[in-house]
Order: C-alpha cells, then structure tokens, then sequence
C-alpha cells in the first residue's frame, strides 16, 4: 500500500504548477493572488492538490467557489473580481491600473484565473442617439430571439431579486444585443464570415455597450464556449447579473462599478488592509513631516526647559504686535512641549512601517528567487 503524500508537499507541487501568465500589479500583488489560489484550490478541492495530474470534471458551481475562495484570502481596498475556467475565455471588461493578475494552472484540464478590480462610474453617461434608440427599438420588435437566457445552472450566482419588469427589460434588451448580427444590412457589399471566435468576441463587446446604454457602467462580459464551464465571483456590490447563449457561447454579464473611497481608503488604511503604493506614499510623507519636525524643533526650541527660546532662537519680528505674534508665541511653546511626548510614538510608527516594507521586500527577493531556480531547472534540462 503506497504511503499517503505529504499535503506540504501536494501544495508545493501545486505551487510549482501555477503561473503567471499577465498582470500590470505589483509583484507582490501578483505573489499573494497566486498564493490565495493555491490556498482556494486546496480547500475547496483537495482531491487536485493530491494528485494535479488526474482529470476533474469541473462544473460552474465548483468553479464560482474556487473564485470566491480565492478573492476572500486577498485583501484591497478595492472590491476584488475573480473569474475562473477551464479554457481561454473571453473578457470584457474596464479595470483599475494595478490590480489585474492572470494566472495559468497546469492541471488536468488547465484552469485560467483572472482577478481585478472594477473602475469607477463616470458622473455623465452618453446616451445612444435618439434615431439610433428608434431604429434599435424597431429592430428588437421585428427580430425573432434566438439569444435565450441560462437559468438553473447558474443559480450560484448571487444576482439580487429585482423586479419583474425590470429583468424582463434587461433581458430582452440583452438578447437583442446578441441577435443584431442575424439581420445585415442588403445594402453593404457582401464580406466574408468572420470566424466563431471574432464573432462571439464582437458579440460580446455589442452586448456590453448596449447594457452600458441603457442600465448605466459598468457592465462586466465573459464569454466562451458552453462546453467550458465558466465560474465567477462578481464583486459584493453587485447589481444585476444574467448569463445568455447564443450559438453555443455562454455570456455571463453583470454591473458593478467601484465606489468612491474615502479619506482613510485613499491611505489604505481599511481594517489593517494597505496595498503597496499607498504603503509608500504613507511611508515617504511620514518621514518627511518627522524631518521637517525635527528641523523646526532644533530652531525653534530650547532642548534643555522644552520651552521657546526666544532669547536668540526666534527672530526679533516674531515679537512684534499684531494678531499673527500673539497667536504664534502660544502655538510654538505647544509644539516645542509636545514634541519630545510624540517621540516614542513616532519611533513605533516607524518602526512599523519599516517592517511592514521589510516584509514586502523580503516577498520580492522570494519570488525573484523562485523565478531564479525555475529558470535554472529549464536550462538544465535543456
């Protein structure tokens, strides 16, 4: 009977699989994604991470909770999407600089995983064209649908209940969207056919704008074929939601725009989460008001009684009558008393932030060493 593996060493295997493919974050962004897929992977489907060779049939369901466990071990200030498949699917989409990761596992099929944040809804949306809605309106009416919407298989995702109405306007609207190309115009010079591909990309991209038109930004599109199952983990402020297919191509489309941040957001400081850029701007402009307080203190300040020195350390027109002397002599004993009594707290703050950008340092220097040894291992083997 063979000795059961060692889990550490199922996921360091698994680990070696998993690949960045594209990503316009930081590199430790991009180490921590490809971690809390390793981790998702193996939580919610430890069979992989025993034997990554052997065949599972994935369905969509499986692959929506390998997304969401995924994006729940990532941290940001920014509400995270995450899709997951088993082939090269198709995305439409807008995301913010910074946050996009593709990834590439080679298991037995390949899984495809993308995470990113959404952007942020501009204040003024263009709408089509008055002749353009009337022709389009005459258009859905006289066109027979042969886009239909999916349900069942997709009850998974977590689409908010709205109105009738409304979800049958949004999807008759979708369905015309992806039916627009079934009636050319006699007009136009006959072109070749595009391929199956071109044609759901462009279908894809059509159907995108024109829920944009209508519901408003952002609309999000996935597409690829029904026989890849598609999994995502749409972003928890999620809208409206439907999936649709058309031609064998599964379009799974939702809206969701990123909100604004607020102050401490814009720090990154959101229950202890920081993303790297912000880390930086904190750490650079924190010591340079420690610098600048401490320039200030050694000119303005007696280092002996704590008190203004105004025997020589300040300038004689400091004491000069008017509104601005008066409330200046005050202000500056306050600040010569308190600075010594910040002291302390200034050295933990910076000793926090140094360690904070140790860690990170130290993540770089790892994965360039993994990077290293797995570039050695090709050469070796060549």
């Amino acid at each position: 009977m063979p000795a059961p593996k060692d889990p550490d060493h199922c996921v360091d295997t698994l680990d070696r699989l998993v690949r960045i493919v594209r990503a316009d974050a930081l590199a430790a962004r991009q180490l921590a994604v490809r971690a809390a897929f390793v981790g998702a992977l193996a939580s919610t489907t430890p069979a992989i991470v025993r034997n990554p060779g052997e065949k599972h049939v994935w369905t969509p369901s499986e692959l929506a909770a390998l997304a969401r466990a995924t994006t729940a071990r990532l941290r940001s200030k920014h509400e995270l999407h995450c899709v997951v498949g088993t082939s090269d699917f198709s995305v439409n989409v807008s995301y913010q600089k910074k946050s996009l990761v593709y990834l590439r596992a080679d298991t037995n099929p390949p899984l495809r995983v993308l995470t990113y944040a959404s952007t942020q809804a501009p204040k003024e949306l263009v709408l089509p064209h008055a002749d353009d809605v009337v022709t389009d309106k005459k258009h859905r009416e006289s066109t027979k649908h042969s886009a239909r919407v999916v349900h069942g298989e997709y009850d998974w995702l977590p689409i908010r209940k709205e109105k009738k109405e409304n979800t049958s306007v949004l999807e008759r609207r979708a369905c015309a969207a992806l039916d627009d190309d079934d009636s050319p115009d006699e007009s136009l010079p006959t072109q070749k056919k595009p391929a199956p591909e071109q044609l759901a990309v462009a279908r894809a991209s059509r159907l995108r704008q024109a829920l944009v038109s209508e519901f408003g930004h952002h609309w999000h599109v996935v597409s690829d074929s029904y026989l890849n199952p598609v999994g995502a983990a749409p972003g928890k402020e999620t809208k409206l939601l439907l999936v649709l297919e058309k031609q064998k191509v599964r379009y799974v489309a939702w809206q969701h725009a990123a909100c604004p941040l607020s102050v401490l957001q814009s720090l990154g400081v959101v229950f202890g989460s920081t993303d790297g850029p912000s880390l930086t701007l904190a750490r650079r402009t924190f010591l340079g008001v420690v610098a600048a307080y401490t320039m200030w203190y050694a000119r303005m300040c007696d280092e002996t009684s704590a008190e203004v020195g105004w025997h020589g350390k300040i300038n004689a027109e400091l004491a000069s009558k008017g509104v601005l002397a008066r409330a200046e002599r005050p202000l500056t004993r306050q600040l010569c008393y308190a600075a010594p009594r910040l002291a302390p707290f200034a050295l933990l703050a910076l000793t926090a932030m140094g360690g904070n950008y140790a860690l990170s340092m130290a993540r770089r220097i790892a994965g360039a060493r993994v990077t290293g040894a797995k570039r050695r291992g090709k050469r070796k083997a060549a």
